[in-house]
């Protein structure tokens, strides 16, 4: 797969611009609790707490059927951002760029 490229305007190709590591959305306002986030050293607890976190979500959507629940669906937000954050911070105690 190859990456996109921008053309300049002298028609040179130039790799697209990635953010920095400090540029990640956990970095500002992460709600990963205290106890979260030294589990994320092994990976086993790592899978335990997203499964866990998985399984909540997958609770409230058996709860809800098959009707559309606007708050049902904000709390499975939050669940799959937390699942989120506590993965990236898993990856970044195993490599802190």
């Amino acid at each position: 797969m190859t990456e996109p490229h921008l053309e300049s305007a002298d028609g040179h190709r130039a790799a697209t611009p990635r953010p920095a590591p400090n540029m990640m959305p956990r970095a500002v306002g992460s709600t990963i609790a205290a106890d979260e986030t030294s589990e994320t050293r092994d990976p086993a607890s790592v899978t335990g707490a997203v499964g866990a976190i998985l399984e909540q979500v997958d609770e409230i959507r058996r709860a809800t059927g098959d009707r559309f629940d606007l708050a049902a669906l904000g709390q499975q937000a939050d669940l799959l951002e937390r699942a989120h954050d506590v993965l990236t911070t898993a990856l970044e105690d195993v490599d802190p760029r």
